[in-house]
């Protein structure tokens, strides 16, 4: 499971991984997502100065992946929140 840093705070290491077949609260299949070391520690980093990380990239490119791992990891709630730039 997660690692607890000082203060009582999470971290992220990308190493938990979701079991083939297994889903979520709301019944969301879960694949394995492997991120790279720049984004664990941008999650950390976030982690750590308790601010949001904001995920900006174009379509398919693993933000929800991402966000979706951390909280699979962490044992958080996950819940998407979609903008579009055009609002």
């Amino acid at each position: 499971m997660a690692k607890t840093l000082s203060h009582n705070q999470l971290e992220y290491t990308g190493k938990v991984q979701p079991q083939a077949g297994e889903r979520d609260a709301s019944g969301q299949l879960l694949y394995p997502y492997l991120p790279n070391e720049e984004l664990i520690e941008a999650v950390n980093l976030a982690i750590y100065l308790e601010r949001p990380l904001l995920l900006k990239g174009e379509p398919g490119c693993g933000k929800t992946r991402l966000a979706r791992a951390v909280a699979y990891e962490l044992n958080l709630p996950f819940e998407a929140w979609y903008i579009k730039s055009s609002n």
